[in-house]
């Protein structure tokens, strides 16, 4: 379905034929896959203000010290070793995040409330942003994608790249590479359940994807 809206979006391209309505863009997916460049690149080209979650978090670490909030201290893919044994089918590597997600979900749901006063769209990316848990902040339109990177050798590549490039920390996630290619196919599983579209970064076309759903959910469609 999305080579369908793909090519719908080039016929009518957003921006000149079809203006969208005030939107909250959530771009989910796990360290690596390119949420932050995807979402940097669909804001600027849209005029929309862009939020990240590691940004929330990282403020609250501030705020909550980690012998009081050793979850919100950890990794996402690493928040599964604090916690306690359960009898919970969920995977251990997902009940981490969620534990994560529910301490940030007030910021998150706080910046989207207010980007939204302003009148102004909002693109806000992050691992904490799960399928099945939209954002209510009062935007005409809501869309909720789930970036992955189907390759683990390609997935791989990028951490790599990123560690050599950049002083994001993506050495600790080279050295948990299994538990993050576990907590995305959790997410995936879950983005499934709930009909959240699912985009594959080391595929053609991931902002035209994106794009062309904001259209298609624009004029009433379903993903």
């Amino acid at each position: 379905m999305l080579s369908i809206l793909k090519q719908h979006l080039l016929a009518n391209p957003i921006g000149t034929s079809f203006p969208l309505p005030p939107f909250c863009l959530m771009v989910g997916g796990v360290s690596g896959v390119g949420k932050s460049a995807l979402a940097g690149q669909l804001a600027q080209r849209l005029g929309a203000h862009l939020e990240t979650t590691d940004h929330l978090r990282e403020a609250l670490r501030t705020a909550y010290p980690a012998e009081f909030y050793p979850e919100l201290h950890a990794h996402s893919y690493t928040a599964w070793r604090l916690l306690p044994q359960n009898g919970l089918k969920t995977p251990k590597v997902f009940q981490g995040l969620q534990t994560q997600a529910r301490l940030l979900e007030k910021g998150v749901q706080a910046v989207a409330s207010r980007v939204a006063r302003e009148g102004r769209s909002l693109v806000l990316e992050g691992v904490h942003l799960l399928p099945g848990h939209p954002i209510r902040a009062g935007y005409p339109l809501n869309v909720t994608v789930l970036l992955v990177v189907r390759s683990p050798q390609e997935h791989l590549r990028r951490l790599k790249q990123r560690a050599q490039t950049t002083r994001r920390d993506a050495g600790e996630a080279l050295a948990h590479f299994s538990q993050v290619r576990a907590l995305q196919e959790a997410l995936e599983r879950r983005a499934r359940l709930h009909r959240i579209p699912i985009i594959a970064a080391d595929e053609p076309g991931a902002e035209e994807a994106v794009l062309a759903l904001l259209k298609h959910q624009s004029q009433g469609g379903r993903p």
